[in-house]
């Protein structure tokens, strides 16, 4: 059965240390597609997903919360050194199984390096 979470801070305690991915939508739109004339198929200022963690949230009130983003690298899963800061409102926020399975190994490897020293 599903779980039910009815507000932000208690899902942020119970899944805020997993790895997701985030697209931000698109803010600004040029002319064209403002009178209809020409519409991009995008509504995101990039098609490809960034990999993260969420480092902080915090409550702007009216159910409005600013998040601080960590970006991951993708290749080494190594964290990198800047934390972005985006409106809830203002992103896609995903979780993707892969990227949690793929850390959970990537550590498990690092504590069996750790324990044959």
């Amino acid at each position: 059965m599903a779980k039910t979470i009815t507000d932000l801070e208690t899902w942020l305690l119970d899944e805020g240390d997993k790895l997701y991915r985030f697209l931000v939508y698109k803010r600004l739109f040029t002319p064209y597609e403002q009178n209809h004339a020409f519409m991009d198929e995008s509504v995101y200022e990039d098609h490809h997903y960034s990999l993260c963690r969420i480092e902080q949230a915090i409550d702007l009130g009216s159910g409005e919360w600013l998040l601080g983003l960590r970006k991951v690298d993708e290749l080494t899963g190594e964290d990198v050194d800047i934390i972005e800061y985006y409106r809830l409102s203002e992103i896609r926020l995903a979780r993707f199984d892969k990227d949690n399975d793929a850390r959970s190994d990537r550590e498990q490897e690092a504590e069996d390096d750790t324990d044959e020293l």
